[in-house]
Order: structure tokens, then C-alpha cells, then sequence
């Protein structure tokens, strides 16, 4: 173990890495090597297209074998990201402490272990202490107290284990690796990564891998790393589908003796149908085709063998339901509904199967699924419902509330329904979402990489568009949708309360909309599937347009105690209370937790208020941004000195986004010394490449935290600007460029805002770069923190030798985070910017 102090690991950060909305914290001890320096460089994982391709369809109860883990980067994937179990081998010192420092940085030392000492064909220097393969999980793989190198086998190791993943990548003894593996791998059939950096070596992998049954199916990267799998033998004679599947994942389920496809489709698009139908047939044992519109069935649907077919002449009856037809006419089978504008992978049934297998068949299985925000106003309306997008990369299962059809599995021992159960044409998903909710079956949309399916464009009008736009046609079923959905309200994952549902649910009592951002993507971070319920008095349209937020992609309700369903969300609550954690948020930075017997009370109805806003005058209202008494720096060192931080803007995606720009300007424009106005919480320093860094701001609070992060970083430096003796003008013209970044509209006050123009101004002698909102008016949320500000008009007003060299417009923006953009400023109009439109246009990792 190395012995460090939290302190003094958060000093080591080199880079935070945001991952599908996972925080990843990078300790990169030598900037020089190639790994370290693009992970530095891209704030992405390494080999990151590799990482996700094969990530994605490992399971969650997952085992992966890392050999040759160096810093750790592959291992922070599969443990961070996935949350699978990893075992890391590392015998380089130098490399094994950096690899353990980036385990504990990122707390998932229960799920990884580390190993400091080589594998080979055959053990050698050394003894493993502790050799009991049933203790995986414990202090298996603990080093012998020796001075040399320990070599060890895989097989020895492992014992009867089941490992999904072996990577290897130990600098050319990849087959000797393999070759002290080969009982492991004859036993769990696992995917194996090898790097082989020449013909050679690749040669001698394919030597030990070939009598196992393994071929390469595909390499990445440019010293390539070849992705090996297991290939089944022909079959002489046609077979069932279903022998062909994994024995293991069939042991797992409910007796299956056939795998099906159930899909519906209308006159007129044959051409989308042929192609769907082709991309299925070779994975099911029968695709069911129900024909809406038709007259008589094309030939390729008539004559194939596997096919069975119905027509219904006019498509009145059922519509997209017809997918189900199949399902009345199957036992023990898996049923597998799909759309017929969609090409479906290769590996589709065979996934789809495997992650039932996971849950033992007792839930359904989609690609494209919902989560309903409430109270939903509709279905289809703005802040209806969060959409995980069967287009869009997930590297875990998540639970939706509603599971689209057009990519859905689930067992028929699990779901009984019949036609007759679908009562109104063109919404298979809400009636499937209906019936799950009754039994209580939880639905999920599986893992995978991006574009997994593909669909096909077609010239047709679609459930989608015609509901979303409500046109009343055939196609628009939203009036019906939204009549049953709300007669299940409230609808939440707790109603199935699947066996990895969220340990706990979150609920906070908030007096204004302002906070609750921060608050709900905090929890979307740090919980995969999190339920969060809001109360507050009233709904506003305020406190709608902040909790209710497709981009949280979690359920949210927000609970008015002057609603209807406040009764139902405190029996619910009051079901699980052992797992309700529970939070007031006052004054937008007054985050508490009380206790367990205090929440309760939360749900009591009160009788509404009247509007004010409807009977105030709007010349009274906008005087109200004057916000007299109003006082900035007690505002943030309150807010930090209470457990807040410097908000959305610092963290994630917009923490990425300005480190791109500011991390290329500085180096293109060769700038040494930096000062920033206002450093916050120091979070978006972690992302900055500087050589010598001032950060000045108004708390005491958050320059100590400044100090804790950075102190012994070289170049840092931090000044408490409400320093008794504090002389600024020492600082006049002490910089190469100033910063300030989210901080001039939160400067409330007149001539606190004119002060620190000023300042900001008087402090460089090339440069300053604000980032920034551009427009006046108050925040349309009501933060009491914030008023936006024109401020370039008043640059080009009170210091008019600055000019306004380059407006970097955020490709970013998003109106629950930041409308900020990058405004650089300098004294010499001529100065070309240009290479800042190049940088802007560079993707984030994800």
C-alpha cells in the first residue's frame, strides 16, 4: 500500500478525464512518455475507440485480466467506467506505484487488484503467497518478500474462476503470457486483447492461440492490438439457433428452446423490410412478420422457410403492436421485437440473449428506452421524457421506464402478453411500459457502442413525427399515450425495484430553482441509475426547466406540496425509507442532510399562493435586480465555506471545453505567466497547462482549498484578495494575460463590477481572455447569484485601448449550465486569432 494522505493524492492529479459523465482522475507522473502525454493532451483515455468497441459487450458481473497494466489507463476503463472487477499486473516499480496511485485517486480499490510481478509460461523467481483461487477477491496475488521480479502463471492463478477479458501487452512475450493461460482460456472462452508490434510475434500468438479455436477478428491502434475471439465449428447440417448461443447464458435461463423475432411493418416499404429481414434471419430460429396494408406478402417473406407471416389487409387493428403476434404462438423461447427500418448487427440476438441471461430472463432488455420526467405535461411535449438513443454509446445497462420495441428482448415465461392487450394502435412501447409496470418487471437498455444499430432512412410518415407534432392521423397516438401513462403516475424504477437498483434515493427539499443543477448532476455522476425526487412548495416554471431536463438522462419527479400526487410519492417513499437520503437546499448553496424522521413532513399539502408576479408591476420587478443588500464575496465564502463549489462551469464537459481553448492559446501564443480573477475552488486549474499560475479570489475558504489541490504543484501560486495588507498595484501589469472565466456574472453589485473590470484590465500587459455570458438581464432560473452583463460595451467604454480580438462562440452552450463564450482581448487590432477556430472545432472526449 502506498502511504499517502488524501491531501496529498488530490496533489498528484495531472488530469481528470470525463467519461460518460464519469469523473476518471489521472496521476501522470512523467509528461514525456507517449501514453501519458496523450492522455494528457486529448483529457481521454488511451486507445479510447478500442476500450469502448470491446467494453461495451462485456457483462456487468464481468472478470478482466490485465497484463501489462502500466500507469493503469485500461484498468481505470474497466473498473471506473464498466465497474467490473479487473486484476492488474504490473512488475515495473516505477509503473506499479503510478498504477496504484490512479486505483486509489479513483476509490475502486475493491474492484481492482493489483499485482506487482510479471506473468509467463511458467512460474518463476518467487512464490505466490496465499494461492487459494476461491479468494479472488482478497490477497491472492500478494507478492513473495523477495528482491527480484516475480513470474507467475495465469493458470496457477486463477483456478476455476471465469475470466470475459484478457488483454495482454507485455513488450513481445505476449505467447509465453497465453501460453501460461491456456487452461483459463480453454475453460471461460474469454476475449483476448494482444498487442503485437510485429509479424513475428504476432505469428507466435497465433501458434499457442489457433488449437484453442481462436481467430483474430479485428485490430486497433497503430502498434497494433489484435482483438481474438472463439469461433464456432460449422455445423454439418442445419441447426436451431438457439445451440448455437453460449451454454452458459442458456443454463442461466428459464428452459429456452428457440430464439424468435417478432416485427410489424406497412405496404410500401420493401425495400427497408428486405434488408431488416436479411440482418435478422441468420440469428433467429423464426422471425414472425406481421403485414399491415398488404394484399399479399412479398416473395421473400412468402417463400423463406424461417419466416411466418399474417396480413392484415387495412393495418387498422393493431399497427406497430403486430410485433407481438409471434408471442401468442411461442413457449420457452427468448422473443425478440423489432423495427423494420433498422439493420441489425451481426452479434445482436447473441448480446440481447446474454444480458437477459445476467438478470435470469426476469426483465426486458431494449436498445432504446425513455425515462418519463414528472409531472410529464406530455409524452411527446418539451421535458416530457429523458431519451437514451439506441444510436447513442452506453457502456452500462440503465433502466428506463419505457423500453422501445424496435429493439426489445425478453423471455416468453416472463412476458405473457397477448394481442388484445394492445388496445389502441401505434404505441407498442407504452402498452409494453403499462404491463411491465403492473407486474413489476424492471426494463433496461443494454450496453453497447455507438451506431451498434444502424437505421435505415425512409420516406414514410413515422409514429414518432406524426405524435410528436400531433398531426391526428393514423400515425399520432400521443392523446392515447399520454391517457395511460398518467393513470400510472407516479411512474418510477422503484415500482420494479430490480436487484441492482440504486442503493439510495435521493430527495431534496429546495426553496428555489437556483442549486439544483449542481445538485441532480452531482448525483447523475456519481449514480448510474439514480431516483431523485424534488419538493417544494409550488411548481414553477422555474423549478420545471431545472429539474426536469432530458440532459440529466435520470428520473427526476418534482413533487409540489400544493400537487395531486403528493400522498402517492409519500407512500412510495416511505416503502424503501431505509434507502432515502434526504437533503433541504436553501438560499441555492445551503445544502444539508437531515435526519431520517424529517422528510416525512415534506409531503404535507399547503393551500397556493397567489402569482405575485401576475399583480406586481414589471417596473418593480426588474428593480428587483438591484438585489439591494446583496453582498458577492459574503455570497461565495458562504457558499464555500458550506460545502458548495464553483458550480457546472468548473466541472465536466465545460471544465474540458476551456481547457482546449485556454491550454492552445497559451502555447500558441507562447504565454508564461497567467493570473486569474476569481480561481474558485481550483477544479478547472486541474486542466490547465501553465508555467506560472496566480489565482487571486474573494474567499478565504476557496484559496485554502486552492492551496490543499495545488499547493505543490510548481508554478502555483494563490492570493486571498481580502488580505489585510494586500497591495495590488504590485500585480499591475504582473501578468501576460488575465483570466477570468464564469465569474462577471456573478459580480452583482455596481461597483464591485466596475472595480473588477478594472482590475482584470490593469493586471496583464498582452493579454486577457473573459469567458463569459454577453447580454443584460437576470438568470432565467431567478439565481440570486447571477445577472448577466453586455460587458464588452463597457470594455470598449471605460478601457478603450483594450480591443476585442476574437469572440470564440461555445459549441457548448447549454442553457442548464453555461451560456458562456471566450472573448480575448488585447492592443494590437492586427493580431490574427484565427488558429482559435481550428481549436474550437476539436471534439471532446466523452
Amino acid at each position: 500500500m502506498l502511504e499517502r494522505t488524501a491531501m496529498t493524492l488530490q496533489a498528484m492529479i495531472a488530469c481528470e478525464v470525463n467519461s460518460y459523465r464519469n469523473p476518471v482522475r489521472f496521476h501522470l507522473p512523467n509528461p514525456q512518455d507517449h501514453i501519458q502525454r496523450i492522455i494528457l493532451q486529448d483529457r481521454a483515455f488511451y486507445e479510447r475507440a478500442m476500450l469502448e468497441d470491446v467494453g461495451s459487450s462485456l457483462p456487468e458481473d464481468a472478470l478482466v485480466i490485465d497484463v501489462g497494466a502500466y500507469i493503469g489507463n485500461h484498468t481505470l476503463f474497466f473498473s471506473s467506467v464498466l465497474g467490473v472487477r479487473t486484476v492488474a499486473f504490473e512488475p515495473n516499480p516505477a509503473a506499479f506505484a503510478a498504477l496504484q496511485a490512479n486505483v486509489e485517486l479513483n476509490s475502486i480499490n475493491g474492484l481492482v487488484e493489483l499485482c506487482p510481478f510479471a506473468l509467463g509460461a511458467a512460474p518463476g523467481v518467487g512464490e505466490i503467497v496465499n494461492a487459494d483461487p476461491a479468494n479472488l477477491g482478497g490477497a491472492l496475488f500478494q507478492p513473495a518478500d523477495h528482491g527480484s521480479i516475480q513470474m507467475a502463471k495465469l493458470d496457477d492463478l486463477v483456478g476455476d474462476h471465469r475470466v470475459h477479458l484478457i488483454k495482454v501487452d507485455v513488450g513481445g512475450a505476449e505467447a509465453d503470457v497465453l501460453r501460461g493461460a491456456q487452461e483459463t482460456i480453454a475453460r471461460s472462452r474469454p476475449k483476448l486483447l494482444v498487442s503485437a508490434g510485429t509479424r513475428a510475434i504476432l505469428a507466435e500468438v497465433e501458434t499457442v492461440l489457433r488449437p484453442l479455436g481462436y481467430r483474430k477478428i479485428q485490430f486497433y491502434n497503430d502498434t497494433p492490438t489484435y482483438l481474438f475471439e472463439p469461433i464456432h465449428a460449422e455445423a454439418a447440417s442445419p441447426v436451431r439457433v438457439v445451440d448455437l448461443l453460449d451454454p452458459r447464458h442458456l443454463e442461466m435461463l428459464p428452459p429456452t428452446r428457440q430464439v424468435v423475432a417478432g416485427m410489424a411493418t406497412v405496404a410500401g416499404n420493401e425495400i427497408a423490410l428486405r434488408a431488416t429481414v436479411m440482418s435478422l434471419l441468420p440469428q433467429v430460429d423464426c422471425l414472425y412478420v406481421y403485414l399491415n396494408g398488404f394484399t399479399q406478402a412479398p416473395r421473400f417473406i412468402a417463400d423463406h422457410p424461417k419466416i411466418r407471416h399474417f396480413i392484415d389487409t387495412d393495418g387498422s387493428r393493431y399497427g406497430d403492436a403486430g410485433k407481438f403476434w409471434g408471442l401468442e404462438q411461442v413457449e420457452d423461447a427468448v422473443y425478440i421485437t423489432c423495427d423494420d427500418d433498422i439493420i441489425y448487427p451481426d452479434d445482436f440476438v447473441a448480446r440481447m440473449v446474454g444480458e437477459l441471461a445476467q438478470l435470469r430472463g426476469q426483465a426486458v432488455f431494449g436498445v432504446h428506452g425513455a425515462i418519463i420526467l414528472q409531472p410529464s405535461r406530455g409524452y411527446y411535449k418539451d421535458r416530457g421524457r429523458a431519451v437514451l438513443h439506441f444510436e447513442h454509446a452506453f457502456m452500462r445497462r440503465r433502466r428506463v421506464h419505457v423500453a422501445a420495441t424496435n429493439a426489445c428482448a425478453f423471455h416468453s415465461s416472463t412476458v405473457k402478453m397477448k394481442l388484445t392487450d394492445f388496445r389502441h394502435r401505434n404505441m407498442a412501447d407504452t402498452w409494453l411500459a403499462q404491463y411491465l409496470h403492473r407486474e413489476g418487471i424492471p426494463a433496461y437498455i443494454a450496453p453497447r457502442k455507438e451506431r451498434w444499430l444502424l437505421p435505415i432512412e425512409v420516406q414514410r410518415p413515422t409514429i414518432y413525427d406524426q405524435s410528436s407534432a400531433g398531426t391526428g392521423s393514423a400515425y399520432d397516438s400521443s392523446r392515447k399515450q399520454d391517457e395511460v401513462l398518467s393513470s400510472m403516475y407516479p411512474i418510477s424504477l422503484l415500482r420494479s425495484d430490480a436487484a441492482d437498483a440504486s442503493s439510495i434515493i435521493y430527495l431534496v427539499d429546495a426553496d428555489r430553482a437556483d442549486g439544483l443543477v449542481e445538485f441532480i448532476m452531482a448525483v447523475a455522476g456519481r449514480e448510474r441509475d439514480p431516483v431523485i425526487f424534488v419538493t417544494c412548495d409550488h411548481e414553477t416554471e422555474d423549478m420545471r426547466n431545472t429539474a426536469l431536463h432530458p440532459d440529466f438522462l435520470c428520473e427526476v419527479h418534482l413533487v409540489a406540496r400544493s400537487g395531486g400526487h403528493t400522498s402517492a410519492y409519500k407512500e412510495l417513499l416511505s416503502k424503501y425509507s431505509e434507502r432515502v437520503r434526504a437533503w433541504t437546499l436553501r438560499n441555492a448553496s445551503e445544502l444539508k442532510l437531515v435526519d431520517a424522521d424529517e422528510w416525512g413532513t415534506w409531503f404535507e399539502p399547503i393551500e397556493p399562493l397567489v402569482n405575485l408576479t401576475s399583480v406586481v408591476p414589471s417596473f418593480l420587478q426588474s428593480a428587483a435586480d438591484n438585489r439591494p443588500g446583496f453582498d458577492s464575496a459574503k455570497y461565495w465564502e458562504h457558499r464555500y465555506l458550506t460545502g458548495g463549489n464553483s458550480g457546472a462551469g468548473s466541472y465536466n464537459r465545460s471544465a474540458e471545453y476551456k481547457a482546449l481553448i485556454l491550454n492552445a492559446f497559451v502555447a500558441e501564443k507562447q504565454v508564461r505567466l497567467v493570473g486569474e480573477l476569481g480561481s474558485g475552488d481550483g477544479n478547472q486549474l486541474r486542466y490547465l497547462n501553465f508555467e506560472d499560475y496566480t489565482g487571486f479570489d474573494v474567499s478565504h475558504t476557496a484559496i485554502d482549498l486552492c492551496r490543499t489541490i495545488h499547493g505543490s504543484r510548481p508554478g502555483c501560486n494563490f492570493v486571498w484578495l481580502g488580505e489585510p495588507q494586500l497591495d495590488m498595484s504590485r500585480y499591475n501589469e504582473a501578468f501576460e494575460l488575465t483570466l477570468s472565466l464564469d465569474v462577471i456574472f456573478h459580480l452583482i453589485e455596481e461597483d464591485v463590477y466596475r472595480a473588477y473590470m478594472e482590475r482584470l484590465f490593469s493586471m496583464s500587459k498582452r493579454y486577457v481572455i473573459v469567458y463569459a455570458s454577453n447580454h443584460d438581464g437576470p438568470d432565467r432560473h431567478g439565481a440570486i447569484h447571477v445577472r448577466n452583463r453586455r460587458f464588452t460595451d463597457d470594455v470598449a467604454r471605460w478601457l478603450p485601448e483594450w480591443k476585442l480580438l476574437k469572440h470564440v462562440d461555445n459549441p457548448y452552450k447549454h442553457p442548464l449550465i453555461s451560456e458562456a463564450d471566450f472573448f480575448v482581448f488585447g492592443k494590437d487590432e492586427a493580431e490574427d486569432m484565427s488558429f482559435l477556430d481550428d481549436v474550437n472545432h476539436t471534439p471532446l472526449g466523452q
